[in-house]
């Protein structure tokens, strides 16, 4: 498989739209999966049509994780 890059554009599962999308890879902010808190700046393919986040590379898990890891790890205490 091709390993996209910002500009490319893709196919993906929109949960949104209920349906296959074109999908144009760029950078966003993306937000953690229990809402609390988000990476910035990480690569993400978005549906072309409602302009959802539908696809994370494999490049940008490291920075998912590493943001993950910082918003735990600066959340103990308070």
């Amino acid at each position: 498989m091709k390993r996209p890059f910002e500009g490319d554009h893709g196919r993906a599962l929109c949960e949104h739209c209920q349906q296959i999308v074109t999908t144009n890879y760029v950078r966003r902010n993306v937000p953690f999966s229990d809402r609390h808190g988000e990476a910035k700046d990480v690569l993400a393919g978005v549906c072309d049509v409602c302009d959802t986040i539908v696809a994370i590379p494999a490049q940008s898990t490291a920075a998912l994780k590493k943001a993950r890891k910082h918003k735990l790890t600066s959340g103990k205490g308070t």
